[in-house]
């Protein structure tokens, strides 16, 4: 902006006070990390309940702060009876913060950590939590004792719960089945069932769909159970129906009371109109009816040496393949064991211990996890014949109490007749004379293909995992040497350059400026003081006047030259000096009368003096320096715009990940990476024998590249990757595509992490096509989707770059071919539109990481994938809100956040429509 000039850039002027009145982000973090070791003299504890009244079986939400430390140990939680304690979790909440208010320097800093419980009251009364104790720096820490009222819960006529048993006396062991049936008048959220003492005298087990359809699944006792909609009257009124069911099954004997059940939840009262307006809710703590149970023990008498503890009616069958083996052959044996009820206790079949496999069979050390389909328990078992004699397989025999007859059975499978051959010594002749067939060139015609199954390998070395690939726009525009040069040099260098070449014709502008001001004062003159020459004179003061007025020469002006510049100015006073220049060439050339009249010299003379008046009231047109300073005026708008862009991304928070870009320890990083490594293989190697250890392994390797992650700060496509495919051979397959997803937006161009992530998404159960329109969105802006944020940063530096060197060659180009600014240098001058068109495209650029930054710091908009199997719903509950879909959503469905409410999550498919979900259900790529 040039000295003298209007200010026209005000609110971005504003922005470059505030950029230069902030604190720098390294100082600020220079200053926290000084005070990082300090510590308060004072550690004080308070432990805080969300309520002090609640109903019994309603949960209430406990928090322990710790002011003063940031790392104290955990607390020592004092016997409370009647109450249920369960800890939720911790967090670190120190903070700090400086202020600099007339350049003084304020530093404010807090420590405090916080413990989150969750406390059910089991009974009715208050409740006293004596002083909490906690451990700081080894003196013990203690809290004041707060109080908690427990009311009892009470019937409400639009909500009941109902529970009931299929038999009431059950043996120790026997499954019982529980159902529950939920009458609403209104819809619930957050429904939470509690049954007291049941950990000590009862397992639960899943149930099954009691008649009808499936509404979705409910957390009933800790499983998760289907929910069956209907309709039912109950005392006199109608009610919509929610039935669920699950398995009991007694653990010690005698009459035992079962209930009452309470039910924890809150009542949709008014649901939400709008989109951003929430459903208002009560909170509800209701009974259930009381069962009586006479559990029986099993009797002592009779009971076989090998009872397993099952109890009931089974059955047992087996099959094995192949029948027809050499000695030392494996065979794969199938046992399935089947119960007239659900088979709800694993028990444990040792071949070694039935009868003929111990001198007949060698039995694989190993042995894979029983499964559970459908009612069956079905076990694989790998066995191998140790002679020739062996015909056979012995049935599988499984003792158990029948509670029909009130005795002990052995049940057995059927023998598997078994064909076992010799096995024949290969001599060294054998292997020479058992080449395969070959082609007419000698070589084995042998076709190879590739094989889509499968992953690809793991990166290892700390040079392609350690590398921190995060990307932050703020710290890429404002760390950066070379993007501050490119960003702050083209355009600074431009206006430098023609603020000089404006400068450099001042000395001739205000000598234009003081010739057109005195032009009108000069034609005047010349007209009114010489009344009595010829018309010439008028001619030639008119001539003066437009040669003063637009800088040319005199000589140079003919009449329509003279007529062309006045109408480029005002067209009725070029009229006029059309006239009155015609009237003086036909009096000076043609010899006309000058006499009285429209054409004499007086009336000539005083239409001239009007016409020159009125073209000098109105506005002139710019001349060619004033062009030069319109252009110079635009781009410097433009360098004030992006001087606001970087204030703007001077205020913007720093990533995590960007702040610890540089501080990471290599050392203690390349261990981690290490370990995470040997886990890693050696969990391959597990695979191949265990493949329970093996799940165990490769979840601990993703613990050790979690903790990489956590610890060091870094943020690495191929580090996800790894992760990816730990999860993969782990069979978690929602956690693998979220990681991949992760993986993806750092390296887009990896042609494994692409086969890995196209394998995993063939092993989701649901099959979602991406719709059509964002197909077309993908291939039209493919930049945004197939171009890491590095590579656009730096495709979006260099056209920036070439924008503006276009604009300085423009800029200069009279200067460059001579003429000083001269016609013919202006007529080839190169067009100034390439360079707009390049700069519009680096500010796409630009813009798609602006989009992309604003995407992951809010919370819609944002990737997930689905982590484990999950019913999607019409509304934000379990409870009141019809399903989706015909079928669960199965771990792996890819979709993207559009509204949260609660614990749930408003996400739309790949396809396009829309669910709810429970936000523990997706993870956030």
């Amino acid at each position: 902006m040039m000295i003298g000039t209007r200010l026209r850039h005000p609110a971005i002027l504003i922005m470059l006070l505030i950029a230069v009145c902030l604190p720098s982000p390294h100082a600020a973090s220079a200053a926290s990390a000084e005070g990082a070791g300090q510590r308060a003299d004072d550690v004080s504890i308070v432990v805080g309940l969300a309520q002090r009244t609640t109903f019994v079986g309603q949960p209430v939400r406990c928090q322990i702060v710790v002011s003063g430390s940031r790392d104290p140990s955990p607390p020592t939680i004092p016997p409370t009876p009647g109450l249920d304690w369960e800890f939720m979790g911790g967090q670190d909440r120190s903070s700090s913060s400086v202020s600099i208010i007339n350049g003084r320097r304020t530093e404010r800093r807090s420590e405090s950590y916080v413990f989150v419980y969750s406390i059910t009251p089991e009974q009715a009364g208050r409740f006293e939590i004596p002083p909490v104790t906690v451990m700081v720096n080894g003196s013990p820490v203690q809290s004041k004792p707060v109080f908690l009222t427990a009311e009892p819960p009470s019937e409400r006529e639009d909500l009941k719960v109902r529970v009931a048993v299929d038999h009431t006396e059950p043996y120790v062991g026997e499954p019982i089945e529980l159902t529950v049936t939920l009458y609403l008048r209104r819809p619930v959220q957050r429904p939470t069932f509690r049954l007291p003492g049941l950990d000590d005298q009862f397992e639960v087990h899943g149930g099954r769909v009691a008649g009808g359809s499936s509404e979705g699944k409910i957390a009933l006792l800790g499983v998760e159970v289907p929910a069956v909609r209907g309709s039912s009257r109950l005392d006199g009124l109608e009610y919509n129906t929610y039935t669920m069911s699950c398995y009991l099954v007694p653990l010690t004997a005698g009459r035992q009371e079962l209930g009452p059940m309470t039910l924890a939840c809150d009542i949709v009262v008014r649901e939400g109109i709008g989109f951003f307006d929430s459903d208002v809710t009560e909170t509800a703590v209701v009974p259930s009816n009381v069962v009586m149970l006479n559990v029986q023990p099993v009797p002592a008498d009779g009971k076989p040496a090998n009872f397993t503890g099952l109890v009931g009616r089974y059955r047992v069958s087996s099959s094995a393949r192949p029948t027809e083996v050499n000695v030392g052959d494996p065979i794969v044996l199938t046992v399935q064991v089947q119960a007239e009820g659900p088979v709800l206790r694993q028990p444990d079949i040792r071949l070694e211990d039935q009868p003929g496999f111990a001198d007949a069979f060698r039995v694989s050390d190993t042995q894979s996890e029983p499964t559970s389909k459908g009612g069956t328990l079905t076990y694989e078992f790998t066995i191998r014949p140790q002679s020739e004699s062996v015909t056979a397989i012995p049935g599988i025999e499984l003792p158990c109490f029948n509670t029909e007859t009130g005795a002990y059975e052995t049940v057995a499978s059927d023998p598997i007749d078994l064909t076992v051959r010799p096995t024949r010594v290969v001599t060294a002749n054998d292997a020479i004379s058992s080449g395969g067939q070959r082609d007419s060139a000698g070589a084995t015609g042998v076709e190879v293909s590739d094989v889509s199954e499968g992953i690809a390998h793991n990166y290892t070395a700390p040079s392609e995992v350690l590398v921190n690939q995060a990307f932050d726009l703020r710290s890429a525009v404002l760390t950066s040497p070379a993007a501050i040069a490119v960003l702050a040099g083209p355009p600074v260098a431009y206006v430098l350059c023609a603020l000089w070449f404006v400068a450099g014709k001042s000395e001739e502008r205000r000598r234009m400026a003081r010739r057109r001001a005195r032009a009108l004062g000069r034609a005047r003159q010349t007209i009114r003081n010489r009344p009595d020459e010829s018309l010439g004179d008028v001619s030639r003061a008119v001539r003066g006047y437009l040669a003063d007025r637009f800088d040319v020469v005199e000589s140079a002006l003919t009449t329509e030259e003279c007529v062309r510049l006045a109408r480029e100015v005002s067209p009725e006073a070029a009229g006029r000096l059309a006239h009155v220049l015609a009237a003086c060439d036909a009096a000076e050339y043609g010899g006309a009368d000058q006499g009285e009249g429209a054409g004499s010299s007086e009336t000539v003379r005083r239409d001239a003096l009007e016409a020159l008046a009125q073209l000098d009231r109105s506005r002139g047109t710019r001349t060619g320096s004033g062009r030069a300073r319109t252009t110079v005026s635009s781009y410097t708008g433009a360098v004030m715009l992006i001087a606001g862009v970087l204030c703007c991304l001077l205020t913007m928070p720093r990533t995590a990940a960007a702040q610890t870009r540089d501080s990471i320890d290599r050392t203690g990083a390349e261990q981690l990476l290490a370990h995470a490594n040997e886990v890693f293989n050696q969990a391959i190697e597990t695979r191949k024998t265990d493949p329970t250890d093996a799940r165990a392994e490769f979840l601990e390797s993703i613990d050790v590249w979690n903790r990489l992650v956590d610890e060091t700060g870094i943020v690495n496509g191929r580090l996800y990757y790894n992760i990816g495919n730990a999860y993969l051979l782990a069979g978690d397959v929602g956690h693998a595509i979220a990681n991949y997803r992760r993986a993806q937006r750092y390296e887009r161009g990896d042609a494994n992490l692409a086969a890995n992530l196209d394998y995993a998404r063939r092993q989701v159960a649901t099959r979602i096509e991406l719709e059509v329109e964002a197909r077309i969105r993908h291939t039209l802006f493919f930049w945004h989707y197939d171009w890491s944020p590095q590579a656009r940063f730096r495709v979006f530096l260099i056209l920036f770059a070439c924008a503006w060197c276009w604009a300085l060659v423009h800029l200069w180009w009279p200067r460059i071919i001579g003429g000083g600014g001269s016609g013919t240098a202006d007529r080839h001058r190169p067009i100034l539109w390439p360079a707009f068109v390049i700069g519009c495209v680096s500010l796409t650029l630009f813009g798609s990481l602006a989009v992309e930054e604003v995407t992951l710091r809010s919370q819609s908009g944002q990737e997930a994938v689905v982590i484990r199997s999950t019913e999607g719903r019409k509304g934000p509950s379990e409870i009141g809100y019809e399903a989706s879909f015909s079928e669960a959503l199965a771990p792996g469905v890819e979709v993207s956040i559009e509204a949260t409410r609660g614990d749930w999550v408003l996400v739309k498919l790949r396809d396009a429509r829309a669910t709810w979900l429970q936000r523990e259900d997706v993870e956030v790529i």
